[in-house]
């Protein structure tokens, strides 16, 4: 009982962590957004709540990107090794089945990378490109290396690339827009 209810409270916190994301911009700024949105997200997350488990997959290349955007490519650098710990504790929730050396050495390679891109991308392309590297090293990159080193199916891991780039194309989307609006 007390589980369930520790769940609904997490995925709340969670839930208004994402809508800060776009409301707190037009309020205070974006770097205020980003920082309380970052800190709800991934104390949230650290919790393991069935949400966090869904979301996570597509929502730390989204974190990185903007990490490296906003705050420069060692900010980048940085939220990428955090993601890669938060990864590394989901694919235990996640049953266990990913090998994790071999996933969380690529993740960390491909987030870093990422965070460090995203310093370099300016706004009125920042969709565009945000695609490109998400799309490049974690959906293709990831399934290659999740092809030789993952018993799951490869089926599985394709599928949910699909649902977390769609996530990814929202989540870039309104961040884009909400910077242009608010500095434009």
């Amino acid at each position: 009982m007390k589980e369930k209810s520790f769940i609904k409270i997490s995925s709340a916190i969670e839930l208004i962590g994402l809508i800060a994301i776009f409301v707190i911009p037009v309020l205070f700024g974006i770097k205020s957004a980003l920082s309380v949105s970052a800190i709800i997200l991934l104390v949230t997350f650290s919790r393991s709540t069935p949400f966090s488990r869904n979301m996570l997959l597509g929502f730390h290349s989204f974190l990185t990107l903007v990490g490296g955007h906003m705050f420069g490519w060692q900010a980048g650098a940085l939220v990428g090794i955090l993601s890669t710990i938060l990864i590394w504790r989901m694919s235990k929730i996640l049953g266990g089945s990913y090998p994790l050396p071999m996933l969380t050495i690529y993740d960390s390679v491909y987030l870093t990378a990422l965070g460090i891109f995203g310093a370099f991308i300016p706004v009125e392309n920042f969709v565009l490109f945000g695609m490109i590297g998400i799309i490049v090293g974690k959906y293709i990159g990831g399934n290659i290396v999740k092809a030789f080193f993952s018993p799951e199916p490869l089926i599985k891991h394709i599928m949910l690339s699909f649902l977390n780039l769609s996530v990814n194309y929202f989540l870039l989307t309104s961040f884009a827009a909400t910077v242009i609006s608010v500095f434009g």
